[in-house]
Protein backbone atom coordinates (compact mmCIF):
# COMPACT_ATOMS: atom_id res chain seq x y z
CA UNK A 1 0.00 0.00 0.00
CA UNK A 2 2.52 2.28 1.08
CA UNK A 3 4.86 1.72 -2.12
CA UNK A 4 1.79 2.49 -4.40
CA UNK A 5 1.51 6.11 -2.66
CA UNK A 6 4.87 6.53 -2.69
CA UNK A 7 6.09 5.17 -6.44
CA UNK A 8 3.08 6.32 -8.43
CA UNK A 9 5.30 5.53 -11.73
CA UNK A 10 5.24 2.26 -10.70
CA UNK A 11 1.65 1.67 -9.91
CA UNK A 12 0.88 -1.44 -13.02
CA UNK A 13 3.56 -3.45 -11.21
CA UNK A 14 2.60 -3.42 -7.49
CA UNK A 15 -1.33 -4.11 -8.91
CA UNK A 16 0.00 -7.28 -11.30
CA UNK A 17 1.51 -8.27 -7.51
CA UNK A 18 -1.43 -7.57 -5.48
CA UNK A 19 -3.68 -9.31 -8.39
CA UNK A 20 -1.51 -12.45 -8.59
CA UNK A 21 -2.16 -12.86 -4.44
CA UNK A 22 -5.48 -12.79 -4.35
CA UNK A 23 -5.53 -16.62 -6.07
CA UNK A 24 -3.16 -17.64 -3.01
CA UNK A 25 -4.55 -20.71 -1.13
CA UNK A 26 -3.24 -18.61 1.95
CA UNK A 27 -6.67 -17.46 3.24
CA UNK A 28 -4.98 -14.51 4.83
CA UNK A 29 -2.88 -13.37 1.71
CA UNK A 30 -5.97 -13.54 -0.31
CA UNK A 31 -8.11 -11.32 2.11
CA UNK A 32 -5.00 -8.59 2.18
CA UNK A 33 -4.65 -8.74 -1.49
CA UNK A 34 -8.37 -8.00 -2.02
CA UNK A 35 -8.15 -4.95 0.63
CA UNK A 36 -5.26 -3.86 -0.73
CA UNK A 37 -7.12 -3.94 -4.59
CA UNK A 38 -9.96 -1.98 -3.20
CA UNK A 39 -7.16 0.31 -1.42
CA UNK A 40 -5.57 1.10 -4.24
CA UNK A 41 -8.78 1.43 -6.75
CA UNK A 42 -9.40 4.68 -4.41
CA UNK A 43 -9.31 8.29 -6.53
CA UNK A 44 -9.11 10.33 -3.49
CA UNK A 45 -4.91 10.95 -3.00
CA UNK A 46 -5.36 12.53 0.30
CA UNK A 47 -7.20 9.77 2.20
CA UNK A 48 -4.65 7.48 0.82
CA UNK A 49 -1.84 9.53 1.66
CA UNK A 50 -3.51 9.81 5.23
CA UNK A 51 -3.81 6.37 5.92
CA UNK A 52 -0.17 5.34 4.71
CA UNK A 53 1.19 7.89 7.36
CA UNK A 54 4.10 6.72 8.99
CA UNK A 55 2.72 5.84 12.30
CA UNK A 56 4.88 6.73 15.64
CA UNK A 57 7.03 4.22 18.00
CA UNK A 58 4.38 3.71 20.56
CA UNK A 59 7.93 4.10 22.93
CA UNK A 60 8.25 7.89 21.93
CA UNK A 61 4.45 8.88 22.34
CA UNK A 62 4.81 7.15 25.77
CA UNK A 63 7.67 9.37 26.93
CA UNK A 64 6.20 12.82 25.13
CA UNK A 65 2.90 12.00 27.36
CA UNK A 66 5.35 11.41 30.56
CA UNK A 67 7.26 14.42 29.95
CA UNK A 68 3.67 16.75 29.87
Amino acid sequence: MKLSVKYNNSIGTIRLLIEDQKKSYFCEVQQRAIEYSVFGGLKNRSLKNDVTKNIPNSKIVRENIVKK
